[in-house]
């Protein structure tokens, strides 16, 4: 028997039932039976009603975890890979039903006052409920529309569904007098969940998307506030000159060009104009680096329409910066004559030193429109007109060598810079090193440094044609506006220069410069912010310049090592980065380790032995990151496993420092993995035994020596069945009726069975066998029964100290238990190698109760 819901009632209203869709169709009936629509309006309307009085901050009010709401969200994102259509047609209609009456007004760009006599305020919660239906409705679909791949939403559905993305990115970003700080909050986050879901769905929807924008444009082109909200919206919308993307930037080139005189030339608002120039030059440059097969009649007749106006729009807003955008993408749109006789002066005007950031964001974007035309399109082989373009670029860009730095880039100049020198090394690496680079990692600006070791990393890597993912420091998603052209044609310059079979190779005195420019780096940022090492609570460092310098100066070990400084030390450093607070840091030390590992053969046995060494050194209560670079480790040793010998490699340069080690040192790899073994997770010690093995086959395979060592890959081959069979016999004793046969079945089992077992009667019988096999370790080999004690020895007190804080009724008492038995158990068998009266001191305490 089914029950029809009934809604609750809003303050100004009677009870009522859901008014039930009968025009969906197909999967839909499926949420419809399953009575998943009914609930989600039953529901989500309560929440509405619930949440009307309160001036409060909506992502605190209405969490949307784990309440019935959220549960149903869940199950709605779960078929939203397959019902996806369905499921934005059922959002959508309870969104109309429920704020049909202010969803059916226009929307009022005058910012006056409403008539009075037309009750739209639903009792003077008009505002507040349309803010509530609009946030709920957004939070629900924003991670849905994730899924849409251009086929699976009805059009007229997609339709309606960008009518009301629009229409809230306007509403909700135009001015509101009279709103309180927290009202305003509110507004700010559902736009940009609405801007999020513009930018998943319009690189399926270039064309009705920009047809859209511009017509708020036309109709308000007087109403600043509108025009530039629209103009905003425009940069959400992926301008490409690739298949059907084009259509979007057609659409808004035949706009521009039958308006370009009202909206720029004649318009009196200046922050109109210079928008309006901004994006017009963000358009027209995705066409400089297209092939010209791709260079449709819309480009051509624009730029000949908007060319011969330029020079008196200069004159009349005196060389502006809103301008350098327009003139720089004309200028490589133009002829080869043309673009080479006016390259110099304009790159000149643009480089000149400005006073506000946002014209140097402008003035560098347009160095980069031009040095990567100059450097590709109109590239004819004159090497002596590159070089002085090249030249005079790293004379005006940063001058550092002036007395006085002109002004401190920040991270959007900082990247602009550094794609600038890329370009120019594509097409003359020693040159533009020399001419741009040069001179800022021999400066003492932490600045220029990071753009210079960042671009001379990227020139290197494209001299011997490989590619790595680029550094974290320009990860900030507030640089994604204008660097998606700039990452896409210098990805295409890569793909030419190696098509062509370029050889160019950076001289060593270009890499000399990198690696002293390193340890600079290394030396002073390491000790400000290096060591801080992530927490359970996750809290995010501040991004500051010394945190992006130890970033740059960590990706730029895919080109050199420093020598500096102690480079076992260096490696350390690195190999803590990977737990280091700053998720970028992060991920740019597992991606250098990796690099070492697969292309620098000299050096993989010191990256091994420090990382080995760093990881005990991660807390215990971060139990999930030693899990997970624990299986790093493991990949790292499979991969280096699994190089073929022969490979070409690049060699040690002379100004690098000599490897400490050849090969890996199985016994020290054993000692780290033992420390594991001794943890009470079946899949930690699974791991630590990999490591075990994966060590004596690297060894045998490198060392080039026939006598294999005595670690404990090869204790375990000699002793196992002793070692597995001593240790159930000890544990049987310990019960008052001890199974024999079991015990005896039992110890035919190997170690690798007996790690995997989880119960308390495996866990004790584990732990015997850790001592036996410390127990054979430490006879056989004096030097690994040491490197086994120091490896544990300071791990018994810190468990124990945990196993103590522990309450009785706590779940993970056991484990910890088991865990400080393993511990002792091996320090007890390793201490004829160690100290045991630092063992007794630090358990007397707890034998003696004191604590």
């Amino acid at each position: 028997m089914s029950v029809t819901p009934v809604y609750p009632s809003a303050p100004w209203e009677e009870p009522r039932a859901p008014t039930r869709c009968t025009d969906f169709e197909g999967p839909v009936d499926f949420l419809v039976k399953m009575g998943v629509h009914y609930d989600f309006q039953t529901q989500a309307t309560a929440v509405v009603v619930m949440n009307l009085k309160e001036d409060n901050l909506l992502t605190e009010a209405i969490p949307l975890k784990g309440d019935t709401l959220g549960k149903i969200l869940r199950f709605l994102s779960e078929l939203s890979p397959h019902y996806l259509g369905s499921i934005v047609k059922c959002l959508s209609a309870w969104r109309m039903s429920n704020a049909q009456e202010e969803l059916s007004q226009p929307l009022d760009f005058t910012g006056k006052k409403k008539a009075a006599g037309k009750k739209t305020d639903r009792g003077g919660y008009g505002d507040r409920w349309l803010l509530v239906v609009d946030y709920i409705y957004v939070t629900a679909l924003e991670p849905m529309i994730k899924h849409y791949d251009g086929n699976n939403i009805e059009p007229a559905v997609l339709d309606d569904l960008e009518d009301a993305i629009l229409r809230c990115i306007m509403s909700y970003a135009l001015p509101q007098s009279g709103k309180s700080d927290t009202q305003m909050a509110n507004q700010a986050h559902i736009r940009d969940q609405f801007v999020s879901m513009l930018k998943h769905i319009s690189p399926y929807r270039m064309k009705p998307i920009s047809e859209k924008l511009f017509r708020y444009v036309e109709e308000n082109i007087k109403n600043q506030s509108v025009v530039m909200t629209a103009l905003d919206g425009t940069r959400c919308v992926r301008l490409t000159t690739q298949g059907q993307f084009m259509e979007g930037n057609h659409a808004f080139l035949n706009h521009f060009h039958a308006n370009w005189k009202n909206w720029v030339v004649k318009n009196k608002i200046k922050e109109q104009r210079n928008a309006m120039c901004e994006y017009l030059g963000h358009v027209l440059k995705t066409a400089t680096s297209a092939s010209k097969e791709n260079q449709s009649d819309q480009w051509k007749k624009l730029v000949w329409a908007v060319h011969p106006n330029v020079d008196a729009l200069l004159k009349k807003s005196k060389g502006a910066p809103f301008l350098f955008p327009v003139m720089s993408s004309i200028l490589a749109l133009h002829t080869q004559d043309f673009f080479t006789k006016n390259v110099e002066p304009l790159l000149e005007m643009v480089l000149a030193p400005q006073k506000e950031a946002g014209a140097r964001t402008l003035a560098f974007e347009s160095t980069y429109t031009l040095i990567n035309a100059a450097c590709t399109k109109y590239n004819d082989g004159n090497q002596a007109r590159l070089q002085k373009l090249i030249s005079h670029t790293g004379k005006f860009m940063y001058p550092v060598g002036a007395k006085k730095t002109p002004f401190v880039p920040n991270l959007v100049h900082m990247e602009q810079m550094a794609h600038v020198a890329q370009a120019a090394c594509l097409a003359d690496p020693e040159g533009a090193f020399k001419a741009i680079l040069q001179p800022l990692l021999q400066c003492s600006i932490t600045e220029a440094h990071i753009v210079a070791l960042i671009a001379g990393t990227h020139a290197f890597l494209d001299c011997i044609g490989m590619d790595v993912e680029d550094s974290s420091v320009f990860a900030d998603p507030a640089l994604t506006y204008h660097n998606e052209f700039r990452r896409s044609s210098l990805a295409e310059a890569r793909h030419k220069k190696r098509e062509a079979g370029a050889d160019d190779m950076l001289s060593a005195s270009c890499l000399s410069l990198i690696a002293k420019c390193q340890h600079a780096v290394l030396s002073g940022a390491h000790p400000q912010v290096g060591n801080s090492m992530m927490e359970a609570a996750g809290a995010r460092p501040a991004q500051t310049p010394p945190l992006w310098a130890l970033k740059a100066a960590v990706f730029s070990l895919h080109a050199v090592l420093p020598s500096g400084t102690g480079h076992m030390e260096l490696l350390r450093h690195v190999a803590s980065y990977t737990v280091h607070a700053d998720e970028g840091l992060q991920q740019d030390a597992l991606r250098v380790i990796r690099y070492v590992i697969e292309n620098r053969p000299q050096y993989r046995a010191d990256m091994a032995h420090a990382y080995a060494k760093f990881l005990p050194a991660i807390p215990a209560s971060l139990g999930s990151v030693v899990n997970e670079r624990l299986k790093f480790f493991v990949e790292m040793l499979k991969l280096w496993r699994d190089q073929e010998n022969g490979d070409e490699y690049p060699p040690l340069r002379e100004y690098e420092p000599k490897p400490e080690s050849k090969v890996i040192d199985p016994n020290r790899m054993g000692g780290i993995a033992l420390l594991y073994l001794c943890s009470a997770q079946p899949s930690r010690r699974e791991l630590a035994y990999e490591i075990i093995e994966l060590s004596r086959t690297i060894y045998e395979r490198t060392s080039g020596t026939e006598v294999p060592p005595r670690d404990l890959f090869a204790i375990i081959a000699a002793y196992e069945e002793d070692i597995v069979g001593q240790s159930t016999y000890e544990r049987s004793k310990l019960v008052p009726s001890p199974d024999v046969p079991n015990a005896r079945k039992a110890s035919k089992h190997s170690l690798k069975e007996m790690l995997e077992r989880t119960s308390s009667e495996d866990q004790m019988m584990w732990s015997h066998a850790l001592g036996g096999l410390v127990s054979y370790a430490t006879g056989e080999e004096a030097e690994l029964g040491k490197t086994i004690w120091e490896s544990v020895v300071g791990h018994v007190m810190p468990a124990l100290q945990e196993l103590d804080r522990t309450q009785a009724t706590d779940p993970k008492r056991l484990k910890r238990f088991h865990t400080f038995t393993n511990y002792l158990t091996v320090a007890v068998a390793a201490s004829d190698r160690g100290d045991p009266a630092e063992l007794f001191r630090t358990v007397l305490p707890f034998v003696r109760g004191t604590n």
